[in-house]
């Protein structure tokens, strides 16, 4: 359908002849007009055209040359039949001509010379009949419920009206359809317009099914009868989204009710993903690689990005690997000249509707090549976490739990700073200046390298933490201006901050986590001095901490452990590393001025315990041994009270036991 444009050809003559000056016409010397009419009979599965072209000729006449037209062509389906042409009543003499590699035709008609300020209208009829769906002899498509094909319009006044049952939505790839219902049928009218792809489609025909993507239920839709694009849909898509959500990093996002076959894409050029909607639209081609671009992009949209080729071009980047896992054959599209008549700054791309199809047609091929090119060097792994950086929002300045400063809409500049941070080549903007950049994007990348390398500076002074965010945010937005600024501020701390850590490694501590929050959330003018007195104070009491944590780690002996338990010296050391660790710098210094001056009295708190221990010990022993001969002698006396009454009761046994 892309090549559904309307060509005038025309024929000239000379004759020998005196003309007047005029007023100068016209490019080609024509003025042309039209009024177009198309016809949709699902019935009869085809569509009626009718054009009525006026054509004037403006070609002032020079000296004894006078200049004529007598020929005119228009394109038409390769398919039509009905072809016929007409002017003053008269039917005109029609040849056709196919276009080579092409799905049309030029039909042709010849008239008596048509010479200066003269004005002649021909009246142009042909029938379009509907093809099957998937031919690959017409693009024409009629059928219950829907119906697809091209319409022209020639000249500076020309009126496109489309025919068409009342229950029919209309989609065009170019001019404003208005829609005004006429009894049993719709008609919709567009002004100006040199050729549009038109898709009627009735909304409540159909067939469906329920599929579960990332375990939401999904429906798809499909012509009448179209079985087989259910079931190539149904199968790609339990295949694909697998592989995307190992691609991207993150599970399927949802936020999708309906995939659709649909003419609507064949009429202008390109399906899509519509969020708003929350469908997929695609065309009746078993086309699986398109159906996972649409797929993609779930994930990589306008909220990933402000930029079309970031979004086109990612996307188509994805969707290839995704074919090349699932065994799907697809052909990459192949780099445009970058510097042919179509050619543009990719950054220049206008988003849908803003674009023309030959700029459509560039764009899509040249943001693949761009950005395959930027992220050829990225393993499996670091593609991933690229993607799923671009797809959070994240920049290349976020720290590993921040959320991100662009909360989506990324643009070129993150773009590139992010394939740099997961591995790509850092001389990749020279794609970005091939493909993508104007002149003055271009002067941004030697002021973008200069700052990074201060950035850099920065970054190395304070360690292993992140620079402040006020910086970090600067660099990520390209507003170098500022980040200099910060710099400037921001120099004194990054030095305390690589000073602090070291300290704390000296001393046997983790660095304080409190500490390294309010360096690296430092965002203002104020927090940054603030931070760095408050850093070198803490690398202070850090030293003073690790020396009272040593102290107590020192401690081995059964006269030092226990003096050390007794003043409790193993607790406050842990206080004063809490209290570090949160900040509390002040409150951890008194606490290791008190841990301090108690561990002088280990050594006498050990003895004086284990002298009240030995003491303690010898008083229970001497305790324990007075009880004790106590109860031996208690025995001894219930003894001796005990042994006369046995005699006596032996006695009278025995005098029982004698014999008379």
């Amino acid at each position: 359908m892309a090549t559904l444009i309307f060509i005038g050809l025309l024929a000239s003559g000379l004759a020998v002849a005196t003309a007047s000056p005029v007023a100068a016409a016209p490019g080609d010397g024509l003025a042309q007009s039209s009024k177009a009419r198309y016809v949709v009979d699902v019935k009869a599965r085809e569509v009626r055209a009718s054009i009525d072209l006026t054509i004037t000729n403006q070609q002032p006449d020079q000296g004894n040359s006078r200049y004529y037209f007598n020929a005119y062509s228009i394109y038409i389906p390769a398919k039509a039949t009905k072809v016929r042409a007409s002017s003053n009543g008269v039917t005109l003499p029609v040849s056709v001509e196919p276009v080579p590699d092409d799905l049309g035709s030029f039909a042709k008609v010849r008239f008596s010379g048509l010479y200066y300020g003269q004005t002649r209208t021909i009246r142009w009829g042909y029938t379009m009949p509907a093809a099957p769906i998937r031919s690959k002899k017409s693009n024409v498509r009629v059928g219950d419920g829907y119906a697809v094909f091209g319409t022209v319009g020639v000249g500076d006044d020309s009126t496109v009206e489309v025919v068409g049952p009342p229950a029919m939505e209309l989609e065009a790839s170019d001019g404003a359809f208005i829609r005004k219902e006429t009894g049993k049928s719709v008609t919709w009218t567009a002004s100006n317009i040199e050729f549009a792809g038109i898709s009627l489609r009735d909304p409540e025909k159909h067939i469906e099914r329920t599929v579960s993507i990332g375990g939401a239920e999904v429906v798809i839709q499909a012509f009448p009868g179209d079985e087989e694009w259910l079931d190539f849909a149904e199968r790609n898509i339990a295949e694909a989204v697998p592989v995307l959500e190992r691609i991207v990093g993150e599970k399927w996002p949802g936020e999708l009710d309906v995939i659709r076959e649909d003419t609507s894409s064949e009429a202008t050029g390109y399906a899509w993903f519509d969020s708003g909607e929350r469908e997929i639209v695609v065309s009746e081609r078993l086309d699986a690689p398109t159906l996972y671009h649409e797929l993609t992009h779930a994930w990589i949209d306008h909220d990933t990005t402000d930029e079309r080729w970031i979004n086109e071009g990612l996307t188509e980047v994805i969707a290839v690997r995704v074919a090349r896992e699932t065994g799907v054959k697809h052909e990459p599209r192949k780099a445009p000249r970058r510097k042919g008549s179509a050619a543009f700054p990719l950054t220049e791309w206008g988003f849908f509707g803003q674009a023309t199809r030959r700029q459509d047609d560039y764009g899509y091929a040249a943001a693949y090549t761009a950005v395959t090119a930027m992220l050829e060097d990225l393993d499996e792994k670091q593609f991933t976490a690229f993607v799923r950086d671009l797809y959070l929002g994240r920049t290349a300045y976020d720290g590993p739990e921040e959320a991100g400063y662009q909360g989506g809409g990324a643009v070129w500049g993150t773009f590139l700073d992010l394939a740099v941070k997961h591995g790509a080549d850092p001389n990749i903007d020279r794609e970005l200046k091939t493909w993508a950049l104007n002149r003055g994007q271009t002067k941004q990348l030697a002021a973008a390298k200069k700052a990074k390398a201060a950035y850099d500076v920065i970054d190395e002074a304070d360690g292993e933490w992140l620079p402040p965010k006020g910086l970090r945010e600067a660099m990520a937005y390209w507003k170098f201006e500022d980040a200099a600024t910060i710099r400037d501020l921001a120099g004194k701390a990054a030095e305390e901050a690589g000073k602090f850590q070291s300290t704390a490694e000296k001393a046997g501590l983790p660095a304080s986590t409190a500490m390294r929050a309010a360096y690296e959330s430092a965002n203002v003018a104020s927090e940054y001095g603030d931070v760095a007195t408050a850093l070198a104070k803490a690398a202070e009491v850090t030293t003073s901490v690790g020396e009272a944590s040593a102290a107590v780690a020192g401690f081995h002996g059964p006269v030092t452990e226990v003096g050390e338990l007794l003043l409790r010296l193993d607790t406050r050391a842990a206080d004063a590393r809490s209290d570090l660790d949160a900040g509390r710098v002040e409150q951890a210094a008194a606490t290791t001025a008190a841990h301090t001056a108690r561990s002088k009295w280990v050594l006498v708190a050990g003895i004086a315990a284990w002298l009240a221990l030995i003491s303690g010990a010898y008083g229970l022993f001497r305790l324990v041994r007075r009880i004790g001969v106590r109860v031996r002698s208690r025995r001894r006396v219930r003894k001796e009270r005990r042994e006369p009454h046995r005699d006596s009761e032996t006695v009278e046994k025995a005098e029982v036991e004698i014999p008379a």
